[in-house]
């Protein structure tokens, strides 16, 4: 990443010289949350919807069979998988993968509830 910027020679012209650009962790870990989501992890789980689908099921089986009388969705796998990185930030607040995997799952989220782009 590069930026532009102007600076005078000695004989008084402008001169264009490259400035390397910091990485800006906000644009960097959307941008890989993005590429993770739409890429491999759709090649190898399928749709969000038909993923999150399952999960809930197997969530909700567990919880029946354990004397819970309690009805997991598809929309609720995105919510509850972010709670679980948030207590994984808890005790690593550095760790950025958590960080990234809560904006994919806030993407995945979005798509399965149905959420309008714009």
């Amino acid at each position: 990443m590069e930026r532009s910027n102007m600076s005078e020679s000695f004989d008084g012209s402008s001169v264009e010289r490259s400035v390397p650009r910091q990485p800006d962790v906000k644009e960097a870990i959307a941008d890989e949350a993005k590429r993770i989501v739409t890429g491999a992890r759709r090649a190898n789980y399928g749709k969000p919807e038909n993923n999150f689908e399952r999960i809930a099921r197997l969530w909700t089986a567990h919880l029946k069979n354990t004397g819970r009388d309690v009805e997991i969705v598809a929309g609720d796998v995105s919510l509850l998988m972010i709670l679980m990185k948030v207590a994984r930030l808890a005790e690593t607040p550095d760790h950025r993968d958590s960080f990234v995997d809560v904006v994919g799952y806030a993407l995945t989220g979005a798509e399965v509830n149905g959420v309008s782009a714009t």
